[in-house]
Protein backbone atom coordinates (compact mmCIF):
# COMPACT_ATOMS: atom_id res chain seq x y z
CA UNK A 1 0.00 0.00 0.00
CA UNK A 2 1.39 3.16 -0.89
CA UNK A 3 -0.47 6.25 1.17
CA UNK A 4 -0.84 9.64 -0.88
CA UNK A 5 -1.05 12.91 0.61
CA UNK A 6 -2.93 15.61 -1.87
CA UNK A 7 -2.56 18.57 -0.52
CA UNK A 8 -2.98 22.40 -1.32
CA UNK A 9 0.23 24.27 -2.37
CA UNK A 10 0.90 26.61 0.06
CA UNK A 11 2.31 26.81 3.87
CA UNK A 12 -1.26 25.84 5.51
CA UNK A 13 -1.55 22.53 2.90
CA UNK A 14 2.54 22.18 3.57
CA UNK A 15 1.66 21.88 6.86
CA UNK A 16 -1.46 19.68 6.83
CA UNK A 17 0.44 17.46 4.82
CA UNK A 18 3.56 17.16 7.08
CA UNK A 19 1.10 16.35 10.18
CA UNK A 20 -0.20 13.28 8.28
CA UNK A 21 2.96 12.40 7.08
CA UNK A 22 4.60 12.65 10.92
CA UNK A 23 1.54 10.52 12.06
CA UNK A 24 1.73 7.82 9.70
CA UNK A 25 5.37 7.55 10.23
CA UNK A 26 4.85 7.40 14.21
CA UNK A 27 1.65 5.46 14.32
CA UNK A 28 3.37 2.86 11.88
CA UNK A 29 0.19 3.29 9.64
CA UNK A 30 3.17 2.42 6.59
CA UNK A 31 5.98 0.38 7.15
CA UNK A 32 9.07 3.05 5.31
CA UNK A 33 9.22 6.56 4.39
CA UNK A 34 8.91 5.41 0.67
CA UNK A 35 5.77 4.28 0.83
CA UNK A 36 4.41 8.09 1.31
CA UNK A 37 4.22 10.00 -1.58
CA UNK A 38 3.16 13.86 -1.64
CA UNK A 39 1.38 15.17 -4.45
CA UNK A 40 1.07 19.24 -4.15
CA UNK A 41 -2.30 20.26 -5.94
CA UNK A 42 -3.75 23.51 -7.23
CA UNK A 43 -6.83 24.50 -8.48
CA UNK A 44 -7.89 22.89 -11.90
CA UNK A 45 -4.42 20.84 -11.60
CA UNK A 46 -5.42 17.22 -13.34
CA UNK A 47 -5.62 14.32 -10.73
CA UNK A 48 -2.44 12.25 -9.66
CA UNK A 49 -2.41 9.29 -12.86
CA UNK A 50 -0.35 7.44 -10.40
CA UNK A 51 -2.99 6.23 -8.07
CA UNK A 52 -4.12 2.56 -7.67
CA UNK A 53 -7.57 3.25 -6.26
CA UNK A 54 -8.02 -0.59 -5.31
CA UNK A 55 -4.69 -0.40 -2.66
CA UNK A 56 -3.26 3.34 -2.34
CA UNK A 57 -4.57 5.13 0.75
CA UNK A 58 -5.18 8.91 0.06
CA UNK A 59 -5.42 11.60 2.51
CA UNK A 60 -6.37 15.03 1.16
CA UNK A 61 -6.24 17.71 2.69
CA UNK A 62 -6.60 21.94 2.53
CA UNK A 63 -8.16 20.94 -1.11
CA UNK A 64 -10.72 19.95 -2.78
CA UNK A 65 -11.54 18.76 -6.31
CA UNK A 66 -13.82 21.28 -8.62
CA UNK A 67 -16.24 21.22 -9.51
CA UNK A 68 -19.04 18.93 -7.66
CA UNK A 69 -18.83 15.83 -10.17
CA UNK A 70 -15.77 15.46 -10.21
CA UNK A 71 -15.57 15.25 -6.37
CA UNK A 72 -17.96 12.95 -6.78
CA UNK A 73 -16.27 10.55 -9.22
CA UNK A 74 -12.94 10.70 -7.54
CA UNK A 75 -14.49 9.26 -4.33
CA UNK A 76 -16.45 6.96 -5.63
CA UNK A 77 -12.90 5.02 -6.68
CA UNK A 78 -11.99 4.28 -3.71
CA UNK A 79 -12.79 1.13 -1.33
CA UNK A 80 -14.46 2.68 2.47
CA UNK A 81 -12.07 4.02 4.28
CA UNK A 82 -9.45 4.46 1.84
CA UNK A 83 -10.19 8.10 1.22
CA UNK A 84 -9.97 10.91 3.99
CA UNK A 85 -10.60 14.59 3.57
CA UNK A 86 -9.99 17.17 5.58
CA UNK A 87 -10.94 20.88 4.28
CA UNK A 88 -11.69 24.47 5.67
CA UNK A 89 -12.95 26.06 2.64
CA UNK A 90 -16.32 26.93 2.22
CA UNK A 91 -16.36 25.38 -1.17
CA UNK A 92 -15.71 21.86 0.44
CA UNK A 93 -19.24 22.23 2.75
CA UNK A 94 -21.14 23.74 0.16
CA UNK A 95 -20.15 20.68 -2.61
CA UNK A 96 -21.20 18.23 0.49
CA UNK A 97 -24.95 20.32 0.76
CA UNK A 98 -25.29 19.79 -3.00
CA UNK A 99 -23.86 16.30 -3.42
CA UNK A 100 -26.00 13.12 -3.80
CA UNK A 101 -23.57 10.68 -3.20
CA UNK A 102 -22.84 11.21 -0.17
CA UNK A 103 -19.71 13.07 -0.15
CA UNK A 104 -20.48 14.09 3.59
CA UNK A 105 -19.90 10.19 4.38
CA UNK A 106 -16.34 10.93 4.07
CA UNK A 107 -13.92 10.10 6.62
CA UNK A 108 -12.00 13.18 7.68
CA UNK A 109 -13.90 16.79 8.80
CA UNK A 110 -14.68 19.48 6.39
CA UNK A 111 -15.38 23.15 8.87
CA UNK A 112 -15.00 26.48 8.26
CA UNK A 113 -14.89 27.66 12.09
CA UNK A 114 -14.08 26.01 15.41
CA UNK A 115 -16.44 25.64 18.07
CA UNK A 116 -15.79 29.37 19.66
CA UNK A 117 -16.86 30.62 16.07
CA UNK A 118 -13.38 31.52 14.88
CA UNK A 119 -12.60 30.05 11.32
CA UNK A 120 -10.13 27.69 11.12
CA UNK A 121 -7.04 26.38 9.01
CA UNK A 122 -6.62 23.23 7.42
CA UNK A 123 -3.50 22.55 9.70
CA UNK A 124 -5.50 22.71 12.73
CA UNK A 125 -8.44 20.68 11.50
CA UNK A 126 -5.97 18.34 10.49
CA UNK A 127 -3.97 18.13 13.80
CA UNK A 128 -7.50 17.24 15.66
CA UNK A 129 -8.68 14.53 13.26
CA UNK A 130 -4.93 12.70 13.99
CA UNK A 131 -4.60 14.16 17.63
CA UNK A 132 -7.56 14.62 19.22
CA UNK A 133 -7.86 15.98 22.57
CA UNK A 134 -4.24 17.24 22.40
CA UNK A 135 -3.29 20.84 22.70
CA UNK A 136 -2.20 22.02 19.44
CA UNK A 137 1.02 23.12 19.21
CA UNK A 138 1.81 27.07 18.99
CA UNK A 139 3.07 27.48 15.68
CA UNK A 140 0.56 25.73 14.22
CA UNK A 141 -2.19 28.09 15.75
CA UNK A 142 -0.10 30.73 14.38
CA UNK A 143 0.29 29.75 10.72
CA UNK A 144 -4.19 28.90 11.19
CA UNK A 145 -4.57 32.53 12.66
CA UNK A 146 -2.52 33.66 9.52
CA UNK A 147 -3.92 31.36 6.69
CA UNK A 148 -7.84 31.90 8.04
CA UNK A 149 -6.70 36.08 8.67
CA UNK A 150 -7.67 35.53 12.74
CA UNK A 151 -4.62 37.22 13.30
CA UNK A 152 -6.09 40.59 11.90
CA UNK A 153 -8.85 40.93 14.91
CA UNK A 154 -7.00 39.50 17.44
CA UNK A 155 -4.55 41.51 16.46
CA UNK A 156 -1.20 39.39 16.92
CA UNK A 157 1.29 40.00 14.89
CA UNK A 158 2.87 36.40 15.56
CA UNK A 159 1.24 34.88 12.38
CA UNK A 160 2.80 37.07 10.35
CA UNK A 161 5.85 36.49 11.36
CA UNK A 162 5.95 33.20 11.35
CA UNK A 163 4.76 33.04 7.67
CA UNK A 164 7.59 35.37 7.06
CA UNK A 165 10.05 33.04 8.36
CA UNK A 166 8.12 30.18 6.22
CA UNK A 167 8.14 31.94 2.69
CA UNK A 168 11.93 32.61 3.80
CA UNK A 169 12.79 29.07 3.34
CA UNK A 170 11.63 25.94 1.53
CA UNK A 171 8.93 24.96 4.05
CA UNK A 172 7.79 21.93 1.84
CA UNK A 173 7.05 18.78 3.53
CA UNK A 174 8.88 17.03 0.99
CA UNK A 175 12.13 18.86 0.87
CA UNK A 176 14.52 18.19 3.76
CA UNK A 177 14.72 21.66 5.22
CA UNK A 178 10.76 21.51 5.30
CA UNK A 179 10.69 18.37 6.95
CA UNK A 180 13.14 19.67 9.67
CA UNK A 181 11.09 22.77 10.40
CA UNK A 182 7.50 20.99 10.73
CA UNK A 183 9.14 18.45 13.14
CA UNK A 184 10.38 21.38 15.37
CA UNK A 185 7.21 23.05 14.77
CA UNK A 186 4.97 20.16 15.80
CA UNK A 187 7.76 19.70 19.05
CA UNK A 188 7.88 23.65 19.92
CA UNK A 189 5.91 24.90 23.00
CA UNK A 190 4.66 28.21 24.00
CA UNK A 191 8.01 29.36 26.04
CA UNK A 192 9.08 32.86 25.05
CA UNK A 193 12.77 30.87 24.52
CA UNK A 194 11.55 28.02 23.26
CA UNK A 195 12.95 27.57 19.09
CA UNK A 196 9.97 28.37 17.85
CA UNK A 197 10.02 32.47 19.40
CA UNK A 198 13.97 33.16 19.81
CA UNK A 199 14.73 31.70 16.07
CA UNK A 200 11.78 31.57 13.84
CA UNK A 201 9.37 34.45 15.70
CA UNK A 202 12.62 36.75 15.94
CA UNK A 203 13.90 35.89 12.00
CA UNK A 204 10.53 36.48 10.75
CA UNK A 205 9.82 39.81 12.43
CA UNK A 206 13.55 41.02 10.95
CA UNK A 207 11.85 39.91 7.50
CA UNK A 208 8.84 41.36 7.38
CA UNK A 209 10.63 44.84 8.63
CA UNK A 210 13.24 44.76 5.77
CA UNK A 211 10.66 43.44 3.56
CA UNK A 212 8.13 46.65 4.72
CA UNK A 213 11.29 49.06 4.03
CA UNK A 214 11.78 47.84 1.23
CA UNK A 215 8.55 48.68 -0.25
CA UNK A 216 8.28 51.94 1.18
CA UNK A 217 11.62 52.80 -1.13
CA UNK A 218 9.59 51.36 -4.11
CA UNK A 219 6.91 53.56 -3.44
CA UNK A 220 8.98 56.66 -3.42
Amino acid sequence: MTLRILHHNDPDGYASAYIVFDFALKSELVNTVSEIKFHSMAYGQPIPDVIDYAQDRVIMVDFSLQPLHIMEDFAALFPVGQFIWIDHHKTSIDMEELSSLGLKDIPGIREVSDKKGRPIAACELTWQFFHPGEDLPPGIEMLGGWDTWRYVEEKDSRPKFFIQYCNSIDCTPYSEEGQAFWENVLLANDNPHDWLYDTVLVAGQAVDRFRERDNIKRIK
